[in-house]
């Protein structure tokens, strides 16, 4: 038996999270941690 992850119910999503990934978002965390981890990412092959 197989069924796709798509037909599962979907719950909305806590509102504190919400409010937190706005906020990084415009902080610009993302692309700031990615900054900091990129000296210890892999070198490409």
């Amino acid at each position: 038996m197989w069924v796709s992850y798509d037909q599962f119910p979907q719950s909305k999503g806590h509102v504190f999270y919400e409010r937190l990934q706005k906020i990084l978002r415009q902080g610009g965390f993302d692309s700031h941690v990615e900054n900091l981890c990129a000296p210890f990412y892999a070198e490409k092959l």
